[in-house]
């Protein structure tokens, strides 16, 4: 899929609507993504800078709704859980919540409810 200069620590991945690869991972303790830029109409990979516990999912996989599908890169930075989006390309940090101390992002994605979740311990 790709090549990294040191060994890969961590790795998650899902796919767009249209099949592509993102892929997140952790590589001597810095956090990239690598995923499909429609605006080089290529595969580009950034590095999330102070990243941590990385976790990527697909917000919405029902027929009915999957025009409106995006990814959502989640992590922790310091004790804050932060999330970028596909629509944006990933250029936009978002702060969804201030912890009182350092946790660790477990995963991402569809809750039993139906609802897109983020597992924080």
């Amino acid at each position: 899929l790709f090549e990294t200069l040191y060994p890969i620590e961590w790795l998650d991945f899902c796919f767009d609507i249209n099949m592509k690869p993102t892929v997140v991972y952790v590589e001597n303790d810095k956090v990239f993504l690598r995923f499909f830029d429609t605006e080089i109409d290529d595969f580009n990979t950034i590095e999330v800078l102070d990243a941590h516990t990385p976790s990527i999912s697909i917000d919405e996989y029902r027929e009915f709704n999957i025009n409106n599908a995006t990814i959502v890169l989640a992590y922790m930075k310091g004790t804050n859980l932060m999330c970028r989006v596909q629509q944006e390309r990933f250029s936009i940090e978002h702060t969804l919540k201030e912890f009182p101390k350092k946790y660790m992002l477990w995963r991402t994605g569809r809750t039993t409810n139906n609802r897109f979740g983020f597992y924080v311990r």
